[in-house]
Parts: C-alpha cells; structure tokens; sequence
C-alpha cells in the first residue's frame, strides 16, 4: 500500500471516505488529512494499491456492517 495526494476541483465532500472495491472496506479520511484551497480540495495520505477504489462523501453509500464490532 502505498500514500498519495488526490486533488479534486470543485470538491464538496463532507464527510469523505475511501472505499476499497476489493474488500469491500470503507476508510473514513479525518479532516487533517483534508486542506481546502478555494474550489480545490487536497486530501494527503491516501491509501492506494493495485486495485480500484474510490473517494466518495459517506452520504451517497448506504451499507451494511458484515459484522458487529467487538
């Protein structure tokens, strides 16, 4: 796994998160990991591998926990 820098003009993200399309996992990306620069958003420190993912606001997925936390 390796960490980049995403740069989205026009970025409206409230609450981003990663979504590993692999696995199925959903990442929170934290606020210090977000830098807002006029219209551009700058998220740091992406997780990224050789398979598809893809940044999206929490508000637009609607999931299911396939198991209780302990």
């Amino acid at each position: 796994i390796e960490t980049v820098q995403v740069t989205i003009k026009a970025g409206r993200l409230k609450a981003p998160v990663w979504v590993d399309l692999v696995t199925g996992n959903i990442y929170a990306i934290g606020p210090e990991q977000m830098a807002v620069e006029g219209e551009t958003v700058v998220f740091k420190d992406v997780p990224v591998y050789d398979g598809p993912g893809v940044l999206t606001d929490r508000s637009l997925l609607d999931f299911v926990p396939a198991r209780k936390k302990k």
